[in-house]
């Protein structure tokens, strides 16, 4: 069972990586702080009188970065990026909500917190899924069921309403019971023991094809990796772990699409060392 949930939440890392490579935009809160910091640097000039011009913020280790990810990455797999005690684990979701809003509320006016708030409410409506209680905006069963607000508010009108309202909000058993049978819907593992709790590396040597083309991430098709020579290829959901089968093979082979989109199968002839974050960029 335990290995089951870490395989399961390496799919869900993969997922999410792949997420950023494509909408990234959607989840990213770094142009929100920079947009917050180039305020709050124009409000030190104006009060300072001063004209010296101040170079771009750097926002990119702020401690804000990690807290969105982490809530929304929980918020959208039901999972943690952090690595916890099961019993601090439901603290840290609240606390981390609690600490999301709080920012929000003192940003400056001006700054687009659309993508943070986007975060927070995908992240209350899991934590009242996996309390089983209170009552979730339709914006976040849209989100948590991958498909549009409005189409949420469309089921809950009507003579005969797919779901429940409660004063424009839907109540979390309902709401779970309907997300369960969505397709884009991920069922928390959080609260299982072995969540989150192996470190994945920052970098990774990865098998290089003749035309210098990686085995990577976003190589992952419906059921998993395909990996091995022709009439012997198996297919593992996890990317490490399919990483870790090829480097057991005497000629590592994975299945890719070529400019067609055809998958076809490529050999390995060099093995590279690379940044984690760099190879989920690779296509």
């Amino acid at each position: 069972m335990e290995a089951d949930v870490q395989a399961d939440f390496g799919t869900r890392l993969d997922d999410w990586q792949r997420t950023l490579n494509d909408d990234g935009a959607d989840w990213l809160v770094i142009p929100w702080l920079t947009q917050c910091a180039r305020s709050w640097q124009a409000f030190e000039q104006a009060a300072s009188g001063t004209t010296a011009a101040m170079g771009p913020p750097k926002v990119e280790n702020w401690s804000a970065v990690q807290l969105f990810a982490g809530l929304a990455f929980y918020g959208r797999y039901g999972a943690l990026l952090e690595k916890l005690p099961r019993d601090r684990r439901p603290d840290w979701v609240a606390a981390a909500i609690g600490s999301a809003e709080w920012l929000v509320s003192k940003a400056p006016p001006a700054a687009h917190d659309e993508v943070p708030t986007r975060i927070i409410v995908l992240a209350a409506g899991r934590q009242a899924l996996d309390l089983g209680a209170g009552v979730l905006e339709p914006k976040a069963v849209g989100l948590l069921g991958n498909l549009s607000e409005g189409r949420v508010r469309n089921l809950m009108s009507g003579q005969e309403p797919q779901l429940t309202s409660v004063q424009g909000r839907i109540p979390a058993a309902e709401a779970l019971r309907w997300l369960s049978s969505r397709p884009g819907f991920w069922p928390s593992i959080w609260q299982e023991e072995q969540v989150a709790t192996t470190a994945m590396p920052d970098r990774l040597r990865v098998p290089q094809a003749a035309d210098g083309g990686l085995f990577h991430p976003g190589l992952r098709r419906r059921n998993g990796y395909t990996i091995g020579a022709k009439g012997s290829e198996v297919t593992i959901e996890d990317f490490d772990t399919a990483l870790k089968a090829l480097a057991k093979m005497s000629e590592p082979r994975w299945r890719r699409p070529n400019e067609q989109g055809n998958w076809g199968i490529v050999r390995a002839v060099a093995w590279v060392e690379i940044d984690r974050r760099e190879l989920s960029h690779q296509s």
